[in-house]
């Protein structure tokens, strides 16, 4: 039985760092050994990446993720299209709805997501749309017809591996505590049920070396960054910890690019963030926040005015 749980382990700990290995087939692998850990929570947190979260609520951190509001505005002398929403004029609700997303949705379906390789839309619902409408000002008589939210499959991306990391580090964790965790039933034994839960809430829950997104996401991007200001731009991306050769890579991948019409980031700039997602992953970048590249995105297109 011990030589069993000792190859579940290791096989599991090297399907979390193949990246070929899909995450949902990780997370059912390790639904086979909390008979072992009789952890509610980690059973509880297993089967909502692979269900989805019934309640917003319960989204952990790494899920909820800054985002761009664009819309429709429409009038007698004619419609505009794919326009950035301005927020700063909406109740906190409305506001923190226009610029915050919490993804429900199962790890499975966020993996085809983030395979589609294009921006995503999220299309608001028509009372959210009427709600937003009373608060922006019309201009030439045009009001706000349809809104949605647009999201980066690179975001999308960073969920994904935020969720590989965490469990990850839930496993080295607990080797830590006790190195033949999983080698024995009194191995399993020793290890008292408090522990775990307070591993998992460290681990997987954020509570390390993790900043809780709703809260500061909003923090990072409180002070909008002015369209074409490069300094502050600059300033900012290092103030996440991203390294400063790499910030200046970012910052010629994007003049490279230019801005698109089309208000999508371009081919050297997604490369970037990509690239990006990958070392914070590895813990090669030591980022104040795993949702470092999300964050990046909402400050591009606020230098980018879109």
């Amino acid at each position: 039985m011990a030589e069993k749980i000792n190859l579940s382990i290791a096989t599991l700990k090297a399907a979390i760092i193949d990246e070929k290995t899909r995450l949902t087939t990780v997370l059912r692998q390790t639904k086979v050994l909390t008979t072992i850990l009789q952890n509610e929570q980690l059973k509880i947190w297993l089967n909502s990446e692979l269900k989805g979260y019934s309640d917003e609520s319960n989204v952990p951190d790494y899920r909820i993720l800054p985002i761009q509001s664009f819309g429709i505005f429409a009038g007698r002398i004619g419609r505009i299209e794919n326009a950035v929403i301005p927020v700063a004029g909406f109740p906190d609700d409305l506001k923190e709805f226009a610029s915050l997303t919490k993804l429900i949705n199962p790890a499975r379906e966020i993996e085809e997501l983030a395979k589609s390789g294009s921006n995503l839309r999220c299309r608001w619902s028509a009372e959210n749309v009427s709600y937003a409408r009373r608060y922006l000002s019309k201009s030439n008589g045009m009001e706000l017809v349809d809104a949605w939210h647009a999201l980066s499959p690179y975001v999308l991306e960073g969920v994904l591996e935020a969720a590989r990391n965490r469990l990850l580090e839930f496993f080295l964790e607990l080797e830590e505590v006790d190195p033949e965790i999983f080698s024995s039933a009194e191995a399993t034994d020793r290890l008292k049920p408090d522990k775990v839960s307070q591993i998992f809430n460290y681990t997987i829950n954020g509570g390390h070396n993790v900043i809780a997104a709703g809260r500061d996401i909003q923090q990072f991007t409180s002070s909008l960054i002015p369209l074409g200001n490069r300094e502050l731009l600059i300033q900012e991306i290092l103030r996440l910890g991203i390294p400063e050769a790499e910030t200046h890579n970012l910052i010629e991948a994007a003049a490279a690019d230019g801005s698109s019409q089309e208000k999508e980031l371009g081919p050297k700039t997604r490369s970037w963030l990509g690239k990006a997602t990958e070392k914070i992953a590895e813990g090669a970048w030591k980022t104040a926040t795993t949702a470092a590249p999300q964050i990046i995105v909402k400050m591009l297109t606020q230098y980018w005015g879109w």
